[in-house]
């Protein structure tokens, strides 16, 4: 074949599939999911840190970390039958360190991790840990600078919302999809520059806190439900000190 026919052939079949979505629109109403760029594909250095995330594997919970300028594949930290949930699983220490907690029968603890073998390094049990505040549980939901952030889930136009001290809100994030597509966290970076969202597909969103039109896809698989964290070198919004 020809390149010619090739670029043909390669045009007839973009304006057959654009032909079937725009139908399947208007006459069945369904909507195609929102799609956004890939920092694996075209990474950005300007991003700082590491991201830390979960995944589901045949009944283990599984630990992943991965730049978050992208350009890399994720790599697998643990995976294990005695971790689990908690309101922000896993977390991070101020060393760089990753936390996750530990649940046996009616025992709990918190596991002190290196992100880079999955070799334990601490085990903190329950009553050694300051119940007066929960070091996987904390708030990355407020800013250095004392800016909020939450999500809407208006059916079929989730947001993300940023809420200034003084009380300002704005819209950093607004999308059209299918009733059931939902914006399900959004966090801070600890420097407060940048946001990470989590979407029902699964989907880790990096977008700029200044407003970004552009968000980009950092990975595509976590757990939707298990809310990702944040780790820049230097930071310690976000982290908990197992030493203290």
């Amino acid at each position: 074949m020809t390149d010619s026919r090739k670029v043909l052939t390669s045009v007839i079949a973009s304006v057959v599939v654009i032909a079937v979505v725009v139908g399947l629109v208007l006459v069945f109403a369904i909507i195609p999911l929102p799609t956004f760029a890939s920092l694996a594909d075209e990474p950005d250095a300007s991003i700082p840190g590491r991201v830390a995330f979960s995944q589901w594997d045949n009944g283990d919970l599984c630990i992943w970390t991965v730049d978050a300028a992208g350009g890399e594949e994720p790599h697998e930290v643990l995976c294990d039958t005695d971790i689990g949930f908690a309101d922000l699983l896993p977390g991070w220490t101020p060393e760089g360190m990753l936390l996750v907690q530990e649940f046996r029968g009616e025992s709990q603890a918190f596991r002190v991790i290196d992100p880079e073998t999955g070799t334990t390094l601490n085990r903190i049990t329950g009553d050694q840990v300051d119940t007066s505040r929960d070091p996987v549980g904390r708030d990355l939901y407020t800013a250095p600078d004392g800016s909020e952030v939450y999500t809407e889930q208006d059916p079929g136009s989730p947001r993300v919302v940023v809420q200034s001290p003084t009380g300002v809100e704005h819209t950093l994030l607004e999308v059209e999809g299918p009733k059931d597509y939902s914006f399900n966290q959004a966090t801070w970076s600890p420097d407060g520059e940048w946001l990470l969202v989590q979407d029902s597909e699964g989907r880790l969103l990096i977008l700029a806190a200044q407003g970004d039109p552009n968000p980009r896809i950092l990975v595509d698989n976590s757990d939707n439900w298990s809310p990702a964290s944040w780790f820049i070198p230097g930071y310690t919004e976000g982290t908990w000190d197992p030493n203290e």
